[in-house]
């Protein structure tokens, strides 16, 4: 009788034991919800690293891409243009349309368009603050009358004077004040840094026959100018410069000889003139709210060409 009641005191302290232990757990359970339900989701409780938190803000801060510009359409029952010169091109600086390619990979004798490049590496080696004095041999390459011998400039004037009158006697004086030969070398090299490589430059102001380039490589250098330099162009937009030496009192006006100078789209750029390059033009225009880059070499009268282009443009292709 005493075993019996033994082996029941045992089955029962087993069955008041298991559900002691199902109630505890259960009720731990239910109180770790409650705990984590009346507490907010934070960075802490959850366990999320910081850059959570900083990659899913900066996301919900970008807008959504627009929806891509439509290209301007070629118009083909427009024919290609009668080309007079030795290479044209035009393109789009904003999408990268090409509106008319023609030998664009042709060389040709450069003249005054030298100036642009010359621009930028005397700004980039000389700089814009340096006192340079006119001397004999600079004065040598034309008789333009501007300068006189013993005038101390600052580079700035010269360089400004180079683009906007072409000054043949300003790009000299850079490049001799540098060092003739070693000034020939940085241009270059600045040429193919820009990957112009069929470019060759033989002197700074445009002057040899043997100054090379094509219209490809001059769209290189005038896309650079625009990157780094802009005010390159907004200098060959000035109608009139006006300079003094800064060992006188006297001050020199010098006209800007770009026919577009007087075109309210005209953006800036540069002219070249030669017997063997004959009439060079490389330009930025605003039409149909692009920046629309021309590049003539060898034309027989650029100004007549340019336009012709331009119109050519506007019937050829539609714009949207």
């Amino acid at each position: 009788m005493k075993v019996r009641f033994q082996a029941i005191f045992l089955i029962l302290a087993i069955l008041i034991s298991s559900f002691l232990t199902d109630y505890f757990k259960k009720n731990n359970f239910q109180n770790q919800e409650i705990t984590v339900n009346k507490n907010p989701v934070t960075q802490e409780n959850l366990q999320i690293p910081p850059s959570f938190y900083y990659q899913t803000a900066a996301l919900k801060e970008i807008p959504l891409p627009s929806s891509p510009k439509k290209l301007p359409e070629r118009n083909w029952q427009v024919y290609d243009p009668q080309v007079n010169s030795e290479a044209v091109l035009i393109e789009s600086l904003d999408d990268h349309t090409p509106f008319f390619y023609y030998q664009t990979y042709k060389p040709w004798p450069l003249a005054s368009i030298t100036k642009l490049l010359t621009a930028v590496v005397a700004l980039e080696n000389v700089g814009a603050s340096k006192k340079i004095e006119i001397t004999p041999k600079i004065l040598e390459v034309g008789n333009e009358n501007y300068f006189k011998i013993g005038e101390i400039y600052n580079a700035l004037d010269l360089i400004k004077a180079m683009i906007i009158n072409s000054s043949n006697e300003a790009a000299i004086a850079l490049a001799e004040f540098y060092g003739q030969e070693e000034f020939i070398k940085l241009l270059n090299e600045k040429a193919l840094e820009l990957n112009m490589t069929q470019t060759k430059i033989v002197e700074p102001s445009g002057i040899s026959p043997k100054n090379i380039s094509t219209a490809v490589d001059i769209s290189k250098l005038i896309k650079y100018i625009i990157e780094k330099y802009p005010e390159i162009l907004n200098w060959s937009r000035l109608p009139y410069l006006t300079i003094q030496p800064l060992n006188k009192i006297e001050t020199k006006t010098l006209k800007n000889n770009n026919y577009f100078v007087e075109n309210k789209n005209f953006w800036g750029g540069k002219t070249g003139t030669s017997p063997q390059a004959k009439e060079n033009l490389a330009a930025v225009f605003s039409f149909k709210n692009h920046r629309l880059l021309i590049i003539i070499l060898g034309s027989n009268n650029r100004i007549k060409e340019t336009e012709s282009l331009m119109e050519w443009v506007d019937k050829a292709y539609v714009f949207y």
